[in-house]
Parts: structure tokens; sequence; C-alpha cells
């Protein structure tokens, strides 16, 4: 379990304190702890419900298409009420940094360690975005067009809070970092152009 500031009491799990899941020191440390042939992470502080087998879906899938990385659709509860939260599949080009994979990922572990081990330990605020785009070099992330879980109510971002965070001063260096990264990505796919 990935916690930060207070040390969550589990019984039972074993924790590891982490500065920001977008950091590289955090994906190594997940890498080193993991022990299974899957991973799973939860990239947004969300309280969520899994469905009977959800994990074993996730891990079903992805042997049979050979997947390195894997999200579903999911359902969304504000007070009695239950939606579906559809997305999108992802296609090559898809790059945006904000790509809706919704809260949870599921990673192959071997890929997941290898590519961290390819990683720019620098990188502070983007590690998660670099290793979705190293991921999707080997395999394209894998969309599962059904409802694995179930996201309970959370404090909301205002949409425009999130449309213009990009513009934020204080958000300079994330972007400055996000564009490393995406070049990076770009020349190592051969698609970058010199200046």
């Amino acid at each position: 379990l990935l916690y930060s500031g207070e040390k969550p009491a589990v019984a039972g799990v074993r924790l590891l304190p982490i500065d920001s899941l977008n950091s590289y020191m955090t994906l190594r440390k997940v890498a080193e702890a993991a022990s299974s042939s899957h991973i799973a992470l939860l990239n947004d502080a969300c309280p969520l419900l899994l469905g009977q087998n959800a994990m074993l879906r996730f891990a079903q899938v992805m042997e049979y298409t050979g997947a390195v990385m894997a999200y579903s659709d999911f359902l969304e509860r504000s007070g009695e009420n239950i939606k579906l939260h559809p997305l999108i599949a992802y296609q090559l080009g898809s790059v945006r940094d904000d790509f809706d994979f919704g809260p949870l990922l599921f990673f192959d572990a071997s890929a997941f360690k290898s590519c961290v081990t390819d990683m720019d330990p620098s990188v502070v605020y983007s590690s998660l975005y670099d290793l979705r785009l190293r991921l999707s070099e080997r395999f394209l992330p894998f969309h599962l067009n059904e409802p694995l879980y179930t996201v309970l109510p959370k404090d909301k971002v205002s949409s425009e809070e999130k449309q213009f965070a990009y513009v934020d001063p204080r958000n300079r260096g994330v972007q400055v970092e996000r564009e490393r990264v995406f070049t990076e990505y770009l020349k190592r796919v051969g698609a970058y152009l010199e200046p």
C-alpha cells in the first residue's frame, strides 16, 4: 500500500511511503516491491469498490490480448444514483498527459519493471506519464469496455480549474518536465522533428 503523510494503520499489508505517485522514486519502489505478475495502481485519491473478480478479469484480458497495461469503464455512485462512466479506447497518437484512464490502472509487472529501469531518475512530476508512453511503445493500453469497479463520491475539481491548470504559473516546472518526457518519447518512436 502506497501512502504519503501520516502512516495508515493497516494490518497485514506492506506499506510504502511515497512523495507523489508521479515521481520516479515512487514507481521504482513499486517495481522493487512487486512480487506478483501484475501491478494495480490507483492514480487518483478516490474511494472505490472493486467488482466481483475485477482483478482476475484484468489479468485474464491482459493474458489473452498480450497487453502490458489495461484500464476499464467504471460506475460512479452519487448518493443513491449509480451511472456508467464509459472511457474511450487508447489509439496510436493518444498522447495527452490527461488522457482519461479512470482511477484504476492495471499493469504487467515485468513490463512495468523493465520500463521503470529505463526511465530518467530525475523526473519528479511526470513518471506515470513517461511509464504510459513507454508501455505504449510495446503494446497500446487495452480498454476493457465493461465496468469493473465503482467510484464513490469525493470532492470535485471544477472543469474550468482542470482545463486551465497548465497555464497556472505554479505548474511551470510540471509543464517543462512533461514536454521533456514527451520529446524523448517522440525521439524513441522516430517521430521527432528538429526545430
